[in-house]
């Protein structure tokens, strides 16, 4: 998964519309440092289904999952038992938050190797109300900027859209369709974190749905396809004199500043 984008790069470097001189180096470097921060990380940043994963009990009544904020949980099994979801959060049953399954009621994760069984699925996620602009060219650009404070350990509330999670009407609730370009009433596109809609759906209100990646992560990103951009040609050299000035250059896979970015997104607990 891509951390940020050719136009966040260009944008991060100050290229001008028309110098596309270096796009193809910025496209061939942006997937390896995305890799590269994501292992940092110990996280994919994309949303992750995970089945039936496996954990010791321990007579306790929660369990932290390795992968989180958590979406959804799909299931929950002690042993041989199906553990239901609580209704209310007081009947018998599982609940979560952001990083746990909690147990209600008799229930708790008996003692055993390997005897519980836990479904649910992970990731940066929200969604936003929209209002499609009254002038061409009918974009919207999600801010990623409200009510994702408290998402887990992700304390960067700013961000930018990766992967689109659909679009409904706000009145009604009808699904817009995902076309691939130039979209008709009822119709949206997505791409590089925009959504395009048609000109006939001009000021009607849209509830948007996407994963996204936090602002510090896709800066790092950007930075570390600068550092490598400018390596290739000093790529074994350390350091220059140019006119009696000596030159150092950096020469480590990642600057400590980058370092920085990404340290409040590293996930210390493994999948189980």
């Amino acid at each position: 998964m891509n951390l940020c984008t050719l136009a966040q790069v260009r944008s991060y470097i100050g290229k001008s519309s028309s110098d596309t001189t270096e796009d193809g180096v910025f496209n061939a470097l942006i997937p390896p440092a995305s890799q590269m921060a994501q292992q940092f990380c110990n996280r994919t940043f994309q949303r992750g289904v995970h089945s039936n994963v496996r954990f010791n009990g321990k007579g306790t009544r929660a369990i932290m999952l390795g992968d989180y904020p958590i979406i959804s949980v799909q299931g929950v099994t002690v042993f041989t038992d199906v553990i239901p979801a609580s209704p209310d959060g007081v009947q018998s049953g599982y609940m979560f938050d952001d990083k746990s399954i909690f147990l209600i009621g008799s229930w708790q994760f008996f003692k055993g190797a390997q005897n519980v069984k836990i479904s649910w699925t992970a990731g940066l996620t929200t969604s936003e109300v929209d209002l499609i602009p009254a002038g061409a060219p009918y974009t919207v650009t999600p801010s990623i900027g409200n009510g994702l404070s408290g998402r887990g350990d992700v304390a960067d509330t700013t961000g930018w859209a990766s992967i689109d999670r659909g679009v409904i009407f706000t009145v009604g609730g009808a699904a817009l369709a995902l076309v691939a370009a130039n979209p008709a009433t009822g119709q949206y596109a997505f791409a590089g974190g925009v959504y395009t809609f048609a000109a006939a759906d001009t000021g009607r209100s849209v509830t948007i749905s996407y994963d996204y990646v936090p602002s510090a992560v896709q800066q790092a990103v950007c930075e570390l396809v600068l550092l490598k951009t400018r390596q290739r040609t000093n790529m074994g050299v350390k350091s220059r004199s140019l006119a009696g000035e000596n030159v150092v250059f950096e020469d480590r896979s990642m600057p400590p500043a980058v370092k920085d970015m990404l340290w409040p997104f590293r996930k210390l607990v493994p999948i189980a």
